[in-house]
């Protein structure tokens, strides 16, 4: 009896009510801000979270990716630049490409131009804004590094047929074809399925 007289002696008769108005004032917050919480476990989930790690490129932060790095058969390229304005350049071992790598990046930039639903453009504050696919975003901006005009490319490669990306098969396809007639398949998605469907390498 003495333990519990105690335990109920060292809880402030007002600590009930002083609960339920942080609660009610949190929950007002968050409505404010279009946040709403269907299961009660995931705010304490969320309260329960000590450490948050997030990785250099923002993703979880700004929901913005870019391109480090693209690699051929044969050589890896190094990307400066970050976020989705379309400014830096490709080095290949701290030099600049010579022509035949960069014919092979354009093949790359344009296959990831043409198979994508994302596009990037100069908003009216001067910044660049993405809309689309964070991931398809990232690959755009590739694109206009790789000096791929967004615009003349759609035009001389209009897409003629699409396979949507899903989870099943993990890839994205496109059929797109150029006004002599000439026909190209862009795929892009998980390197192991993509590889599966190659039959050399370049």
């Amino acid at each position: 009896m003495a333990a519990v007289g105690l335990a109920v002696a060292a809880i402030p008769e007002g600590l009930p009510a002083i609960l339920t108005i942080t609660l009610a004032i949190g929950v007002q917050q968050m409505a404010q801000r279009r946040a709403i919480v269907r299961r009660l476990p995931a705010v304490e989930t969320l309260g329960s979270v000590t450490v948050i790690c997030s990785d250099k490129t923002g993703t979880l932060t700004r929901n913005e990716m870019t391109v480090q790095r693209v690699a051929t058969a044969t050589a890896t390229f190094e990307v400066s630049g970050a976020g989705y304005e379309p400014s830096g350049a490709f080095t290949l071992d701290g030099a600049e490409p010579d022509a035949a790598a960069r014919r092979a990046l354009e093949d790359i930039a344009r296959a990831a131009l043409l198979c994508n639903d994302a596009t990037v453009r100069r908003g009216e504050d001067g910044g660049w804004v993405m809309t689309g696919d964070p991931t398809e975003g990232a690959l755009v901006t590739l694109a206009l590094k790789a000096g791929l005009d967004e615009d003349f490319e759609r035009e001389a490669w209009p897409r003629v047929d699409v396979i949507p990306f899903e989870s099943e098969h993990r890839f994205m396809a496109t059929l797109n074809h150029d006004h002599e007639g000439h026909g190209a398949v862009f795929l892009k998605g998980a390197p192991e399925r993509v590889l599966e469907l190659c039959a050399d390498e370049r």
